[in-house]
């Protein structure tokens, strides 16, 4: 039973990583917000060519 608990765990994992990586829309908003923790200054990555 658990192991069959962490398969499913371990295959939904991997569909929610690829969903994620499959949206490029999502993917730009995380880099901005990564680059705006980073800097804090949102104007420098719009300016910054991708």
């Amino acid at each position: 039973m658990r192991g069959r608990t962490m398969k499913h765990f371990k295959s939904f994992k991997t569909n929610f990583v690829k969903k994620i990586t499959g949206d490029k829309l999502l993917q730009v908003l995380i880099m901005v917000a990564r680059a705006v923790v980073q800097r804090g200054n949102i104007s420098e990555v719009l300016e910054q060519p991708t």
